[in-house]
């Protein structure tokens, strides 16, 4: 079965004639083009919300190592203000020994100036 189409060009009157196995072929590339469009549309979709998901994921874990340097900082600071406590307690002990020291040297020195008082009035009422 042919098909006659009336086409306009410099000639007055012109035709063409296409089989219609050709005009099917043409109308099933049309269509399949059309699939392949809506296809085409909806592999782009899906990789823009792949795209959303991934950003989505990288700021989640930008947001969790910035958290995690925060308590490793946490972490550090606690562990230098222990150490400076235990400074300070050692400081504290020995400033207690010396302490300790010096009460006991000021104890046996009282004593002692007893003792002589005592040792040097009996000499001089003998």
């Amino acid at each position: 079965m042919l098909t006659a189409f009336d086409a306009t060009s410099q000639q007055s009157i012109d035709t063409v004639c296409i089989p219609s196995s050709q005009l099917k072929r043409a109308v099933e590339r049309i269509e399949e083009c059309k699939l392949v469009r809506k296809d085409l549309d909806l592999t782009l979709e899906r990789l823009a919300l792949a795209t959303s998901r991934l950003e989505l994921r990288d700021s989640a874990i930008s947001s969790l190592r910035a958290m995690s340097s925060r308590q490793d900082e946490l972490y550090r600071n606690a562990e230098d203000r222990n150490k400076n406590l235990s400074k300070q307690v050692d400081n504290l002990e020995k400033a207690l020994d010396l302490q300790s020291k010096a009460y006991r040297r000021q104890r046996l020195s009282k004593w002692l100036a007893g003792a002589i008082g005592v040792a040097v009035g009996a000499t001089l009422i003998r």
